[in-house]
């Protein structure tokens, strides 16, 4: 799978179920970056600790870039966690989950 072009070059990924990445930010919302793709999984969603949900990242043709996220929490300290859920759409071909970037909303 290739994705371009990303922020700074790169994309993180993995297709390793539990496999996650943390984002701590100061600021009242954010928004993460990422991919829909033939060979993309579901990923678990969690917000300052709470699972929030699963995001489905398959889709048939690339869809790149794609911006989850918003504003509108209060502002602090919050983190962001993003988890490879090793479950996928019956139509994909692989579990990954892919990060491209992470921007936060003052």
């Amino acid at each position: 799978m290739k994705i371009v072009p990303c922020n700074n070059g790169f994309l993180k990924y993995s297709g390793q179920t539990g496999a996650k990445a943390e984002f701590s930010f100061y600021g009242t919302g954010i928004k993460w970056h990422t991919a829909k793709a033939p060979a993309l999984g579901k990923a678990k969603i969690y917000f300052d600790g709470a699972y929030k949900g699963m995001v489905d990242l398959y889709r048939s043709t690339v869809q790149y870039p794609l911006v989850l996220g918003g504003s509108g929490i209060p502002p602090g300290n919050h983190t962001l966690t993003i988890e490879v859920s090793g479950q996928k759409n019956l139509g994909s071909s692989g579990y990954y989950t892919v990060i491209d970037a992470f921007e936060v909303v003052p």
